[in-house]
Order: C-alpha cells, then structure tokens, then sequence
C-alpha cells in the first residue's frame, strides 16, 4: 500500500520524516514530496494512493504508519507496550512547551539507567517522539552535561541512520526555502503550529438555536468522592458554552444524600475546580432549596400528582420492571398527606415510606414509571444537620432502570410450575438426608429452603402447595402482587447460622462471585486476592506477598527457627548467585534443574564473561564453602539454615504460593561425621515439617519417602510430607528432607580428620531439607470456603477481632462511648493477659455487616460482637468463623480468657479433624490395574504395590491419564507421591502380588502413595 507524505520544511516535522525513514529502510512504500508553499492547512499531511487525506497532525500520522505498515514501531500485539509508548509520546507533547520540564528531564534520566530504548528492546514511537523535540529544543547544547543517561541515549538515536538521514533532509530543505516576508502571517504560522503540537481528539459543536448571553448551563456534582475526569470534562465542557455564548455557568452541589456527603469532599472538589480554572457565575447547593422544594412535594400530594409507598425496594423494582401498579397508588390525598407529614418527622413509620410521582406506571420509559421523588433519612446533613428528616431523591438525568421485557401471559403458570418442581426436588433432598442420618444442622438448612420455596409458591399463586393439585393451583393469579426474590444460597446460609443480615445488604463485590465446588481455579485466584494475600505482578510467576500473607509465613518462620535453634542449628546467608562452573560440578543435580535456572549475562549493556546462576538451590553455593572449614571431626556436625528466596523458572502454568518462578523458604544444610548422625537427622525434620502441618495449618500429612525417580538430584535419599486436596483429589510435596550421604561432600572435597576408628580423611555425611510459602496456598485450598479463608487459630495473624454493634445516629453518646470503651479493654485485656493476637475494627464509616463480611473474608477464626444489649448484660457475642456458631460469654473476674482459649483450641481440632475425614476417606487401596484408573478418577489417592521401577512408574503416569492429549490439569496421570512409612496392612504378602502396572513382571517391594499431584 503507497502512502505520500507532503511536508513544509520545518523542524517539528521530523519526527514523520524519521519514521517515514524506517519503513522506507525496509520497503520503498512512502513517497516524500516536500512543500514550500505554505498555503497548506498543515505542515505535515498523508494521503493514501488515492490521494485521500488520512492525517494532517504528527502523532496521528506517526500512529497510522505504524500499524498499518510496520506494527512494531508500536508495541505490535502487546498492549503493555503501546500503553507505554503513548505514555512516551505525551511526555514528548509536554517537552514540546517553550520552557523545558525539567521534572520530566530528570524521571526519563532515571528511567533510562538501564535501557538502551524506551520501550522493549527495539526502536519505537517512543524513542522516535522523545529524541524529535529534544533535538528541537538543541538538547546537547543545553543540557547534554546535566543527563548523563539521556545524553547517552540521545547520542544512541542520534546514530541511528535513520535519524542522521532525516535530520540531513530537514537541514537541506530548510537553508534551501526562503522564508515568508509577511511578518503577521509568520505569527499566525507560528500560533497554528503551537496548536498543532497538542493532541486533536475531537471538536466542540454548535448548540442549535442558542443566542448571544441567553445560554445557562450548569455543573452539579455530588460531593460524595473526589473529582475524576468525567467530572472534569462536564465542567469545562460547560464552561466552553458559558463563554462562547457569553451567558452563565451555575454550579450546584447536589447535596440530597446525606449518608453519602460530607464536606471534606466538597473542599476537595472546590480546589480541583479552582486548579482546571473553572470559574462559575452563580454556586449554590440544592439544599438551598429544601423549603421550596418540601412545598412543591406537599402541592404535588394534595393535587393527586403524587403518593406514599411503603412496598418493599426489592418488590418495589420489580414491580417497575413488570410494569405493575403498586397497592398504594390509589391513596386518598388526606392518607397520603398524613404520610407525608410522619416522613417529614421522621418517626418509625414515617421512615418506611418513600414518595413516588404519580406519572405511568405502564410507560415504555423506565424512567417515568411512578419514580421515587423524596425518601426519608436520619442522617445529619453536612450543612443543615437535623433540620429535615426526608432528602429529594430523584434525579431525572441519573435514573436509570431496566427497561423490562415483554412476558407471556401465562408467565405465572410457567413460575408456578417451575417452582413446584423445585418444591419437589428439593423435599425428595430432604427426605434422602433424614433417611440417611446427616446431621441436624444440614437437615434444618435444607428445610429452610424448602419453606422458602413454598412461601414462594404462596405468593405466587395464592394458594399452600399441595403434591396433587400444583398444576390447578399454579394458574391462580393474584393481583398486583409480585413474586419475591428466592432467598440467594448466601441468604440462606446467614439464616441458618442466624447471623446478622447487615453483611448482604452493602451492595459491593467485596465479597466470593466464585464458588468454590463449582469454578475452584476462579475461587482461588478471588480469595487470595481480596482477602488480601496475593497481588498480582507483571513478571508471570511472581507475586506480591502482601501483609496478611507474610504475617502467616512470619509465624511459620518463628515456629521452625526456634524448633531448630533448640537442636544446634545456626542462622546463616549465602550469596544469591553462583557461577556455571560450580553449579555444573555435580552433574545429576544440574540436569534435574537446569531447564529451570535462570541467568544473568549482561550488567547495563555489556555482555558478563560468564553467565552467572541465579540460584534454584545452594548445595552448589554453600558447600565450597564448608569445604574450606571443615579439618577437624572437632568441627562436626555444622548445622547451618538460612531463609531467602529462589528463582526456578518453572514453563508450566504457574499458581500463586504453589508453583512460582521466585519463592520464600528455608534451606538447611548439614554435616555430620557419622551416617547414623545424618540419618537421625532427616527423620527429626521430616516430623518437624509434619508438626508446622498438623499443628500450625491444621493440614494432615502422610509421611514417607521418595521412589529412586522422584528423589532429590544428587542425593541418597528422599523423603516427604505429602498432603492433599480434597476438592480435585490432587496431592501436593509439602516438604523434603533429603538424605545426600557423601555424594556432595566427595564432589566438593569436604573432609575432616580425627573420627573415632579412622587414621585417614573422611568424608563428612551430609543432608539438606526445606520448606516453602507453598505451605499457605496448601492451607488456604484446604480450608478455604464460599465466604473466604478460614485461618487455623494457630497461623493466624489475627485471632480475634472486636466489632463494635449497633451503634446508630440517634445513639446517646454515652452508650456509644461505653461500647468504644468495652471494645478498647478487651482488645488491652486479650492481648496482654491472654497473649491472643486481637485487633478492635471501630472504623465508624463501616457497617457491622461490612466489617463481618470484611473479616470472615481475612478468615479470622473469632469475632466478638459487642452491642448496647451486650453492654446492659455485661457479655460478648462470640462468632465462630468455621461453623458460624454463636455464643453469649459472660464477663465476670476476667473470665473471658478461659473461654476464648477453650474455643480457639476447639476450632483448631476441628479444622484438623475435617482435614484428617477427608484425607482418609480419599486413601483406596488397589492391588489390580483395572481398578486403578477408575479409582484415580474419583480424585482418589491410590496405594498400589510397585516395583520401584522408575521406567515402570513412567508407564504408570502415562497410561493414567484419562485423556493422553491432556499434559496437565485433573486429566493428568499419576505420579507415585511417596513410600508411606505406615505400609497398610497386607491380605497376602508382598511376594505373591504383582506389581500395579499391568505389563510389568517385576515383583512389589513395598505399597507405594500415587496420585495427582501439583
């Protein structure tokens, strides 16, 4: 495709000329016609073959070529990095200003450190725009001393062909042109020019039939938030036409919603205003306006224009969605006015109605179906405070409604019987639980659905649901009364567990959209993520860990060192990187990690003459080291651990806390002069690893060790902890504990004199063993539910959390004092003489429900809820975050401790408790291949006698998938997961059983755990 470009000999063009300079570079498709005229409108223009105009302002022109010809000047695919060029291309607009920023000059000196280009490693538009106006502005006359790192880039893209190219052309053309000899038409040129150099986007229209100082527009914000930019935008769009047409602007705050308001908004919007330089003719707030606009609803009562409507705001919009005539329309106006008058007061009563205009019920416009005018609020407005109890609610500009679909005439028949088929689904659900035994708590949870849906059917049809006569009794209608919604699952949970219902009623995304059984992927990645664990980054396979996260692995951390510490091991830190030489001296370690290692070849723009490693693990690193301390058997065992971070590059799907490219563990690495030594060791922190399960995460664990195939590279032995995940039967390694003999020590030369009964050197025995923040995703899938985590009281960085309750505005400010109080010492009490870790959330601009919601999100195990009757009854409500159970403790003599303590202990065991069914229920037992794969797919952990073969385990992983195209994910085959220390009890012995796989003639040596796994 042949483009042409014309262009008047001037410097701010060079940026088109460059570019046009690239593509020509590669292929001769932009024709270059040079205009020394000056009559054109611009100075730069393109036009298609067809000689039509496509763009006449640099960065259209510039963008155009780029993705139509040679995309990579663009970022090519990549959003990220056309977002970063347009970023680039701005700041070039910035830079074009007579005065140099320089702010700007000293953030790109900074960005450019370590890169040779903006953006990626490529020129770009980026590159292209930014180097056009500093040469424009003689950079390195001005400022070439003072950048260090943009002088050595400029000097970069000065070198470019493409640059020295475009600037010869400009220079040439330039000295060859005579300039203009009308000075007034040289200024207009130069003030076009000026205007060009900002971004177009679009143009201000007519307003048709507006005359000269009679137009007046307004700006109306609700000061409820800060300024954003289509606030902006409205204002100076309003301003514009105020000008032009020299009439008004009226700024108005819509101040009718005083839960919403406050003035500190207000203040903050004024200033936003004052730095756009909008300056209004006439300000005034809405409430100005509250006496006369009280008259107008009294005037619109008494006329029948309008009435009182207590009807629920769920069934009140759902009744406007089907177009329906609300029960209340036809009150008298000396009902209405009685209404009118409890509303303005604000009583009890007065505050379940609301005021709707009298229009249409039945109209096509959503907007104009009897809309809600006046509603009646407690809150003290931030201007006027209690003057009034009722607030102007409707905002004919704002409504929006659904507009709702046509239905069918017998659309109640079709709910009806719809409903009744769940009536029967679901008591056939809890006859099948009562017959089976469950439990009381589920049985009722399920009755209370049924009860719901046949209240349904009631009000659907007017009559009680009856097995034989549903399908008469479905066609029954009653009049102008609609159905209400089915209570949510979420509802229905909070009944059951009779908790408070002010959590459902905030109307945020807070709170789970994915369920945990249904989309599992989905809810793991919402509950990391807003109970705040886990953020994403935008390097794959890293992650933020965020405060709530690394509190967790800060007590794990305090556990495990103090564990140890007890035993001789000592803190340490060794570099992150290690050269190829050492990382390559054991050859069976290496190949095992060498896909994953990641390098370092360059530092700034120059090639290192060696990559360096950065390290996957630090036997490689350390062990040099222990090489030249170790002489004596005096110096054994030498104990060291240390905490840092890894980088294994992992090419497979990567999944926050479980299989990342950078994690946080601890790696301890041993020496002892005895194998027996080393060995006891292993077993010591292999039941340490299983206590930070069992005991911290309540996580049940199977311990065993490694097959000869899934072992540590270059070690003896290995073994594990294994724990599971009941949700998709997968398995998951938890932590090792190798046992590496004397392979290291032999390659790294670590040898001691003086051991009892030698007279030569020997080689130390050796051991390494670590553990993960792989350990809180394991916890969070294990107990995790609907509403969020749910933290063992021994992990949790929060064990307890206080809420204050109940407090409302027409509260005494005695008893709202005394419940701060009462929140204040039990926070002081719990954590100094309980040692609890507790916290008091009094933040007064959140709801209880919000703050429920908000902390079952955190998974905090306790809450204590402390209301005006708690005071009067001198008790706490305590709510527990696994079952939702609720208790009433009594405060007397500090006894609150004893009790806390006994339910924290209890929520412990029974998270375990639940964990260990689970596991145990999910263990089969198979000793035939013809059961293995059916078993496998019922997200079983299978124990299978094998060989140990590792070809045979290959074969075994291979012909259970349950689809061979599926390389990962459930389909994927099993792995074997350990040799389970407690072999199950055999039916025969092993000698007369054949191995699992069914080609293999091999004989068992021992049951082996398979499984898939993570």
């Amino acid at each position: 495709m042949a483009f042409t470009i014309t262009l008047n000999p001037v410097n701010h063009v060079l940026d088109v000329l460059v570019v046009a300079e690239v593509i020509n570079s590669e292929k001769k498709d932009i024709i270059i016609l040079w205009n020394n005229t000056w009559n054109d409108e611009s100075d730069v223009c393109l036009y298609d073959k067809d000689h039509k105009l496509l763009g006449q302002y640099n960065n259209e022109i510039t963008r155009n070529l780029a993705r139509t010809i040679n995309p990579l000047l663009y970022g090519g695919t990549c959003p990220y990095e056309r977002t970063e060029i347009d970023h680039w291309m701005s700041c070039a607009l910035i830079l074009q200003n007579k005065q140099i920023n320089k702010e700007l000059l000293n953030y790109l000196n900074d960005v450019l450190i370590a890169r040779t280009w903006l953006v990626t490693k490529r020129l770009t538009l980026a590159d292209i725009h930014v180097f056009c106006v500093l040469h424009h502005h003689e950079y390195i006359k001005s400022y070439a001393k003072d950048y260090c790192n943009i002088t050595r880039w400029y000097k970069h893209m000065e070198s470019l062909p493409v640059f020295s190219n475009a600037i010869s052309v400009i220079a040439k053309n330039c000295s060859s042109t005579s300039k203009p000899k009308d000075v007034s038409s040289q200024k207009e040129k130069s003030d076009i020019k000026q205007t060009k150099t900002r971004k177009q986007e679009g143009k201000f229209i007519d307003l048709p039939g507006a005359e000269m100082g009679k137009v007046v527009v307004r700006f109306p914000p609700e000061a409820s938030g800060y300024l954003h930019i289509g606030h902006a935008k409205a204002a100076l769009l309003n301003q514009y036409y105020a000008e032009i047409f020299q009439g008004q602007l009226i700024m108005r705050f819509d101040d009718t919603n005083p839960a919403k308001e406050t003035i500190e908004f207000e203040e903050a919007i004024l200033e936003d205003l004052k730095l756009l330089q909008i300056k209004p003719d006439r300000f005034t707030h809405t409430s100005d306006y509250f006496d006369i606009l009280q008259e107008y609803c009294t005037t619109l009562i008494k006329d029948g224009k309008a009435y009182l409507d207590c009807t629920p705001a769920n069934l009140m919009k759902e009744q406007r969605d089907k177009r329906l005539k609300s029960e209340y329309r036809d009150l008298s106006s000396f009902e209405n006015l009685k209404l009118w008058e409890e509303m303005k007061r604000g009583t009890k009563m007065g505050q379940e109605y609301c005021v709707r205009a009298k229009i249409d019920y039945q109209s096509t416009n959503g907007c104009m179906r009897d809309p809600t005018i006046y509603r009646c609020k407690l809150e003290p407005h931030p201007r006027i405070g209690n003057k009034y109890k009722t607030g102007q609610d409707w905002k004919p500009a704002d409504t929006k409604v659904t507009e709702s679909k046509v239905k069918p005439e017998n659309q109640e028949i079709s709910e009806a019987e719809k409903i009744s088929e769940e009536i029967k689904k679901q008591g056939d659900k809890v006859r099948n639980l009562k017959s089976s035994k469950a439990e009381k708590s589920i049985i009722d949870q399920e009755v209370k659905i049924l009860l719901s849906l046949k209240s349904d059917y009631k009000n659907l049809t007017g009559q009680d649901w009856k097995p034989v006569n549903s399908d008469a009794a479905s066609k029954k209608e009653k009049q102008n009364i609609s159905k209400p919604e089915k209570m949510s699952e979420k509802e229905v949970a909070k009944n059951a567990n009779n908790k408070d219902s002010d959590s459902s009623k905030t109307g945020t995304r807070l709170g789970l959209e994915a369920k945990k059984e249904e989309n599992f992927t989905d809810w793991y990645s919402q509950v990391i993520t807003k109970s705040g664990m886990i953020e994403y980054y935008d390097v794959s396979g890293c992650y933020i860990l965020r405060p709530w996260s690394f509190s967790i692995w800060k007590i794990i951390k305090e556990f495990i060192d103090k564990e140890i510490t007890d035993t001789g091991v000592q803190e340490c830190y060794f570099p992150i990187f290690v050269t190829r030489s050492v990382l390559e001296k054991e050859k069976a370690h290496i190949a095992d990690f060498a896909p994953e290692v990641a390098w370092v070849t360059k530092y700034g723009e120059t090639d290192l003459a060696e990559p360096i490693a950065i390290r996957p693990t630090s036997e490689t690193i350390m062990y040099p080291a222990y090489a030249k301390w170790l002489r004596s058997d005096t110096e054994l065992p030498l104990r060291l651990n240390q905490w840092n971070n890894v980088v294994r590059w992992e090419f497979k799907d990567p999944k926050p806390f479980l299989r990342t490219r950078e994690f946080l563990w601890q790696e301890g690495h041993t020496a002892f002069a005895t194998k027996a030594e080393a060995e006891a060791e292993v077993l010591m922190i292999l039941d340490l690893y299983a206590r930070v399960y069992e005991d911290l995460l309540a996580v049940p664990v199977i311990k065993g060790r490694k097959t000869e195939k899934e072992k540590f590279a270059g070690g003896e032995y290995t073994t594990t902890v294994e724990a599971f995940i009941p949700i998709n039967g997968r398995a998951i390694q938890g932590a090792t504990s190798h046992y590496l003999g004397q392979n290291f020590s032999k390659m790294f030369n670590i040898q001691v004199e003086g051991i009892a009964g030698r007279e030569e050197k020997t080689f130390v025995y050796q051991n390494s063993w670590g553990l993960t923040t792989r350990t809180i995703g394991v916890m969070i899938m294990v107990h995790g539910d609907d509403r969020g985590l749910v933290l063992p009281p021994n992990i949790a960085p929060i064990q307890i959390i206080v809420i204050p309750c109940g407090i409302a505005v027409n509260m005494d400010e005695h008893t709202k004092e005394n419940i701060l109080k009462k929140c204040d010492w039990l926070v002081r009490h719990l954590g100094q003489e309980g040692k609890f870790r507790v916290k008091n959330d009094c933040r007064l601009n959140r709801t209880p429900g919000w703050k429920f919601n908000h902390w079952e999100l955190k998974g905090v195990p306790i809450r204590l809820e402390v209301g005006p009757k708690d005071l009067l009854k001198n008790q706490v409500t305590v709510v527990r975050r696994d079952n939702f159970q609720r208790t009433a403790i009594e405060i007397y003599n500090d006894n609150i401790i004893t009790p806390l303590t006994s339910i924290l202990n209890d929520v412990q065991k029974q998270l375990l408790s639940r964990a260990k069914s689970k596991l145990n229920e999910h263990i089969k037992k198979v000793e035939k291949w013809s059961d293995f794969n059916p078993e496998l797919n019922k997200k079983n952990l299978l124990l299978a006698p094998f060989c140990g073969d590792p070809a045979c385990e290959d074969k075994i992983k291979e012909d259970s998938k349950e689809d061979k195209s599926a390389e990962s994910g459930s389909l994927m085959g099993a792995k074997s997961l350990c040799i389970p220390f407690d072999q199950p009890e055999m039916t025969r012995p092993l000698n007369e059983l054949k191995c699992i796989h069914h080609s293999c003639k091999n004989k068992p040596k021992f049951y082996t755990l398979f499984g898939r796994s993570y």
